[in-house]
């Protein structure tokens, strides 16, 4: 610096009373900041790493049936003779004509579809360029990263040694020894400290007030160890940012009130302390202002030949490299917070200071407008915007998500039938927990493992009853509890009790009684009813994953309770009922289109839904029905609608029933017919 002539002889640093104190009130924001900026860096990375790349049967309105115990028969009508031929009109398989014979679907080439890709933002080679689809959004975000711990680390050192008064052998040593320690027992011990606690939080019902807490005990408390290491305290908040983010535990709303203090406070607070800082009337001098534009020259170039030399050995597009310099170079936040840092040991006089965060303003506020430039008409590979649409209707789904999934266990058939549904029907990196209650010698689960291959498998083992363990588990941040139920029979109590006490929804999945104990190798058609209401959302988001995933021929059924009319017969597709039903399907296919289903619609006319639903399962020879509902407590006893427990008692096929809580508040619970 003395070289350049931005740290001239004779420069000190500042030693201003006032300048201590705005210092040490800065230095809190700039901790927030740090930890809050890379636990959101690092969730947004692991989500994009972990992202998903991949909606119902309707319930009847009317009585609540608590569950096993069987439905009127008399309910269940048939259509006359007459009302036969005009029962069912089956599409074909391009989707949306409604009209033609009610023919079974040819036999589908059933295949499994492996893959998932992660996504930010998305960039088309240009013409006569090709290659593998990368995405310049993760590739900013991995790189930011590594780019931010090198810089972390590297401050930590020089700091250390400013701090020191130059390369003092042993108190580097000790600096990069307790460096090296902090890292392994950080990422070790510290990181099941923080789950633990986490854990706690959730368990309690997920406070904020307590999540928070737990965030600024673990920054301060990691601060407070790299201060000692003689390393700035921003290199263990950044730390504390990964190791938080790196939990199963924390969900967003627990960092979200961190968020909102440092954008509403701690982050003004800091960049208005460094901006404080800044002496613009040092600009008048020609050799500083010229040094200025050696050093933003320097830093921008550095970054953008770099990133574009980086793309050409990794054989992506030229555009995309120079997307991906552009990106890095917004950097502004860690520039300014070395600067800071620079500046309080003594490293940075006020004319370096000045010039490094004028550089990283200019370049923080020329990315957008470039990027944008850089960017321009690109909408993205075939198979990016197809990730961008599974992405948002996985974050739009009730039951479907990509969080982690729940499966209570003993080892037994029914669950291993559960976590083959799961495993076909949530997206593949999708994490599951297997959970046994009570005495667990006996229970083997390697036959789950092996259904659910290729995704992360924990299996825990809790001494409490299975009902009391498996509420206790789901608060914790599962998508949905899938449990195993029996082949015939009533409901077993501790699914019933489960199904009454859930906060998440819970999936039952009922084997064929045909397969005696065998699982299905695959699925060729499965059924789901629609009926355009929000409680038929759930089911139809499990079945068109399924479909999507397995190359099922999707099903999708909706029956009118009432046969048309002559006059409407005549009229045909221009009928008003036939306008609102053709209005359902439409909007169902649309569904297993956007998520790449194979789908045909249906139309059946049948006083009761139910006796629809079982005939025309029976007629195209579908061997999956899905449905969904929401499960209510009647007077301490589970109910669902009385269409689910007729089709419960009158299949033999093998079902899969989604209840959603009806005080969940997404409306699923909602009736429609």
């Amino acid at each position: 610096l003395e070289a350049t002539g931005l740290r001239k002889a004779g420069d000190e640093a500042q030693g201003d009373p006032a300048d201590d104190v705005v210092g040490h009130t800065g230095c809190k924001g700039e901790l927030a900041e740090v930890a809050a900026h890379e636990a959101h860096l690092t969730e947004d990375l692991g989500d994009h790493r972990e992202r998903r790349d991949r909606q119902g049967g309707g319930d009847e309105e009317g009585e609540d049936v608590p569950l096993g115990v069987a439905a009127d028969e008399g309910h269940r009508e048939k259509p006359t003779d007459g009302e036969a031929g005009d029962r069912r009109n089956q599409q074909r398989p391009g989707r949306h004509d409604h009209r033609g014979a009610a023919e079974p679907a040819d036999e589908p080439e059933v295949g499994l579809e492996a893959g998932a890709d992660e996504q930010e933002q998305h960039a088309e080679p240009a013409d006569g360029e090709e290659h593998a689809g990368l995405d310049i959004g993760q590739l900013t975000l991995a790189a930011g990263m590594a780019n931010d711990v090198i810089g972390w680390v590297a401050l930590g050192l020089i700091a250390g040694l400013a701090q020191a008064g130059g390369l003092k052998l042993d108190k580097l040593a000790f600096t990069v020894v307790g460096l090296i320690v902090f890292f392994v027992v950080a990422f070790t011990i510290g990181q099941r400290v923080v789950d633990t606690a986490l854990k706690r939080v959730r368990a309690n019902g997920g406070d904020q007030l307590s999540g928070m807490t737990v965030v600024l005990v673990t920054t301060l408390s990691f601060g407070v160890v790299t201060q000692w290491l003689h390393v700035e305290a921003v290199l263990g908040a950044f730390i504390a940012g990964v190791i938080l983010a790196r939990s199963r535990f924390a969900e967003h709303e627990l960092i979200r009130p961190l968020e909102t203090m440092t954008a509403a406070v701690f982050a003004p607070i800091f960049f208005a302390t460094a901006g404080l800082r800044v002496d613009l009337g040092l600009l008048a001098d020609g050799e500083t202002i010229m040094w200025a534009l050696i050093v933003l020259a320097i830093a921008s170039l550095s970054k953008f030949l770099g990133s574009i030399l980086g793309a050409q050995l990794s054989f992506l597009p030229l555009r995309e490299g120079a997307a991906l310099g552009v990106g890095l170079n917004a950097r502004g936040a860690l520039e300014i917070v070395i600067a800071t840092v620079g500046l309080s040991l003594g490293v940075l006089n006020d004319r370096s200071y000045t010039v490094i965060v004028l550089m990283a303003m200019a370049t923080s506020m020329a990315a957008p407008p470039l990027l944008r430039r850089a960017l321009s008409g690109w909408e993205g590979t075939p198979e990016e915007r197809q990730r961008l649409d599974m992405e948002a209707q996985l974050a739009s789904n009730i039951v479907v998500r990509g969080n982690r999934i729940l499966i209570p266990t003993k080892g037994d058939v029914p669950s291993l039938l559960a976590a083959q549904v799961a495993g076909l029907t949530w997206p593949a990196e999708t994490a599951v927990t297997l959970l046994t209650a009570g005495d667990a010698s006996t229970v083997d689960v390697q036959a789950h493992r092996d259904v659910l291959f290729g995704r992360s498998v924990d299996h825990d083992i809790v001494d409490a009853p299975v009902a009391d363990a498996v509420i206790a588990e789901a608060v914790l941040g599962y998508d949905a509890i899938v449990i195993g139920a029996p082949t015939g029979g009533e409901t077993s109590e501790y699914v019933s009790e489960i199904m009454r006490r859930s906060p998440i929804p819970v999936v039952i999945v009922r084997g064929a009684a045909s397969l005696n104990g065998r699982l299905p190798w695959a699925f060729a058609r499965a059924l789901v009813p629609v009926n355009g209401s929000k409680s038929a959302k759930p089911a139809l988001e499990l079945a068109t994953q399924l479909s999507s995933h397995l190359g099922t021929q999707l099903l999708q059924l909706h029956v009118s309770p009432t046969p048309p009319t002559r006059m409407e017969s005549l009229i045909g597709e221009r009928g008003p009922d036939r306008a609102r039903h053709r209005a359902i399907l439409d909007e169902a296919a649309s569904v297993a289109d956007a998520n790449g289903a194979r789908a045909s619609s249906i139309l059946a006319h049948d006083p009761s839904p139910a006796a629809g639903i079982l005939s025309t399962a029976t007629e195209l020879g579908a061997d999956l029905i899905v449905m969904s509902g929401s499960s209510r407590d009647n007077a301490g006893v589970p109910a669902v609608s009385a269409t689910i427990q007729r089709v419960l008692d009158g299949s033999d096929t093998t079902l899969v029933v989604v209840l959603v809580p009806e005080d969940d508040g997404s409306g699923a619970g909602s009736e429609a017919h």
